[in-house]
């Protein structure tokens, strides 16, 4: 099944990139809580938790695969460039999968990138790369 994906209200499918099979599996892990406040009194046994804390949640890290098609190279470099500035910019954006959740993510890095089918002698050719993309959830609400 193919998913529409925004970026702060852009279809990325504009730049010929789709999420790659398997892509909503790295959202799937519940975020995991901070460690609640303690002490540790040297004349009590065990540690003293302080239960009247609420429970805070560490950031999430999402490594989340795509591909890119374009055709031609000059294409792709293009598709490339202005995706890369998309997801790149300073601060959270609103990343939206149709029949999912909005989630407030912030771009971290990317992973790897790699192009799956690329003919030189024909460089009118469809190409098609392949990529990863870390990004960070800050936003215990989104999990």
């Amino acid at each position: 099944m193919a998913f529409k994906v925004e970026i702060n209200g852009v279809d990325i499918a504009t730049y010929g990139i789709y999420l790659a099979k398997g892509a909503l599996n790295s959202m799937q892990q519940p975020a995991s809580p901070k460690e609640i406040f303690y002490n540790d009194w040297k004349d009590e046994d065990g540690l003293d938790y302080d239960d009247a804390t609420n429970l805070v949640y560490q950031s999430q890290d999402y490594d989340i695969p795509f591909f890119i098609k374009a055709n031609g190279l000059d294409d792709y470099k293009e598709k490339k460039a202005a995706f890369v500035d998309l997801v790149s910019r300073k601060g959270q954006f609103t990343f939206k999968v149709s029949g999912w959740e909005d989630l407030k993510l912030r771009f971290k890095s990317f992973v790897n990138w790699n192009l799956v089918s690329y003919s030189v002698p024909r460089p009118s050719r469809v190409i098609v790369g392949r990529f990863i993309l870390r990004l960070q959830n800050n936003n215990r609400n989104d999990s």
